[in-house]
């Protein structure tokens, strides 16, 4: 299956994801506890299905009363990208009055891979994006936004 619960993660899984999650926690779950429980969250790969994805995210956003964040990093940004616009397009012809709100975070994690030799160790920086998506515009006030770029 391309796409996961987060919960799934085990700790010898990719460090990338480790430092998505525990960045989530500390950053944003642990200063709202309710942001937490209302957050249904999905990490993308690029091998995800798009039909059975935007499938998945459109029941999740009709069936959550909170947010669904969607996390990908490096080769996977652009399915994504391409998933997340889908779904809201999706979701808007099918009901032309609801209203997509989404909210991004762009991050980076430092990889540290060995070189030829001891001395030579190579530094990449892996980008991650971050989104939130709800339906609701009340729970705007649950996100610190001082931490995301409202996606309008």
């Amino acid at each position: 299956m391309a796409e996961r619960d987060i919960s799934e993660i085990k700790k010898n899984d990719n460090p990338c994801k480790e430092f998505i999650s525990s960045w989530l926690e500390t950053t944003i779950f642990e200063k709202n506890p309710g942001l937490a429980t209302n957050t249904k969250r999905v990490c993308i790969t690029k091998n995800a299905n798009i039909k059975h994805t935007v499938d998945k995210l459109q029941g999740l956003l009709e069936s959550t009363e909170g947010f669904v964040c969607l996390e990908a990093h490096g080769p996977h940004l652009q399915k994504m990208l391409s998933i997340l616009e889908i779904t809201k397009k999706v979701i808007k012809e099918k009901d032309t009055s609801t209203t997509i709100h989404q909210w991004n975070r762009m991050l980076s994690f430092q990889s540290i891979q060995p070189g030829r030799n001891e001395l030579l160790e190579r530094k990449i920086n892996i980008p991650i994006l971050i989104c939130f998506i709800s339906t609701s515009s009340d729970l705007a006030n649950d996100l610190p936004f001082s931490l995301f770029t409202e996606q309008t």
